[in-house]
Order: structure tokens, then sequence, then C-alpha cells
């Protein structure tokens, strides 16, 4: 298969570049090509065992209270637990099904709007691809404050943080799409291959990804000290995998 080349613009008077800007912008779930696989954005069975640990922690004391009948217990424990449970489960299925990645032949397809947010492969830069733990605090972070399209995360502990075409606001050109996720590393492989399938340079994305991973901290991302490097700008090179034997690129 041919090798197919990275959308990069050197010369920012090029007259092609308004009409190439103007194509992505009219792209939909269509040009993204055949379903090869899809995620949703669910936290992990760690966070579930903490939101059940919680709600058992809320619910004893109701179990072992002086002076009630033994269903008056049972009632008590199991109102008091939902109270702290349901609304987190509710949200997670929203979240979820609000959330969605889908891996393409041509990209990414994200969300649950299908004809909007694509992010093609040719917009993807293969080395700023990352794991990112704790998702939650990730959301305190510059790159993703305040709810915003790229933002495709939900409840989800962890995820893929993903620098491409910005389809959500498309200003600026090129953004941050932060993707949870229960196996981001099994995302990225899934990436990895469907990219290099394509016809792009992308061997090393996954392993790239896991090894430049990043956690994200409250207080760190209150104090506005940014969680990844600067966004890749509209006239910024493709730094790609660094190959074997070579220190990735800054």
């Amino acid at each position: 298969m041919r090798a197919r080349e990275f959308f990069e613009v050197v010369d920012a008077d090029d007259p092609r570049v308004p009409f190439t800007v103007r194509d992505y912008e009219a792209m939909t779930h269509r040009d993204m090509g055949r379903q090869l696989v899809a995620f949703r954005a669910w936290p992990t069975w760690r966070r579930v065992g903490l939101v059940l640990l919680v709600h058992l922690v809320v619910a004893g004391p109701f179990l072992v209270w002086p002076g009630l009948r033994t269903d008056q217990r049972v009632a008590g424990g199991v109102m008091a637990g939902c109270l702290t449970s349901v609304p987190y489960v509710v949200l997670t299925v929203v979240g979820a099904f609000l959330c969605k990645q889908r891996v393409c032949t041509n990209g990414l397809v994200l969300g649950w709007r299908r004809g909007r947010l694509v992010v093609p492969w040719e917009t993807i830069d293969p080395g700023r691809v990352h794991v990112v733990e704790n998702v939650p605090a990730a959301g305190l972070y510059p790159e993703f404050a305040g709810i915003l399209p790229t933002h495709q995360a939900g409840f989800a502990d962890r995820g893929l943080v993903v620098c491409g075409y910005n389809s959500g606001t498309r200003e600026p050109m090129f953004s941050y799409w932060l993707l949870g996720s229960r196996s981001p590393e099994k995302l990225a492989r899934v990436m990895e291959d469907a990219m290099v399938n394509a016809g792009f340079a992308a061997e090393g994305l996954a392993g790239n990804a896991s090894r430049t991973a990043v956690r994200a901290r409250r207080a760190v991302g209150r104090a506005g000290t940014p969680l990844l490097p600067p966004v890749r700008g509209p006239l910024d090179p493709v730094i790609g995998v660094p190959r074997p034997g070579r220190q990735p690129a800054q």
C-alpha cells in the first residue's frame, strides 16, 4: 500500500490551505469509512468498587442502628445507599452513552452526534497520543477546562488523549481530545492498527502512548499548570513516534 502523508501546513500563504480546511469542515461520519471497533467511556471496576464501598459505609449505620426492627434497618440502609450510588450510576450510563469512540478505517467518530465530531487519521499525530490516569481531574487542567466537545470522557477514570483536527469548535485547528476508556491501551492499539492499515506511519503509537502516560492531579490542575505539552499549532509539524534508539521529540 502506498504511504499516505499526514496533514501539515508548511506555508500559511499556500492558496490550497483554505480549501483543505473547508474539506475537513464538511466531513461527516460517512467520510470516516467502515467502523472497525467501538469503545464506551466506562469506568474501571476499581472505580465501581469504590462507589460500592461508599454505599456500604453510608448504609452501615442503619444496619446496626439500635431500636430499629430488621425490616426498618434494611429499608433505611437501602435508601441511604441509593442516595449515594444511584446518581453515580445514572450519570455514568448517560456519560457512556454520549461518549462513544468509533475507530473507523479513515479516522475517529466521537460522541453521539455522528455527523459532527470526526477526527481523520491524517490529522492525528502519533507522537501526541498519551494514556491518561485519573481522568476526572484532567478537566481541571487548562487543556480541558470547562465542558468542551473535545472532552469525551464521561465518568471514566482512565482514558487516552489524542491531538488531532478540532471538529468540535474548529478553532484552533488542532486540539486535544480526551477519550474515556476502561482500556486506553487497547484503544491505542486499535488506532495504531487502523492508521497503519490506512497507509500512515503510525507504528509504535500504542507503545509510545503507554510510555508517555500522564496522571492528572487535582491540586496541579487547579494551579493552572498544563498536563501536556502545548497543543499542536497550525504550522507545527507532525513529530511522530520516535524510532528505537532515538529520544522523543520535545
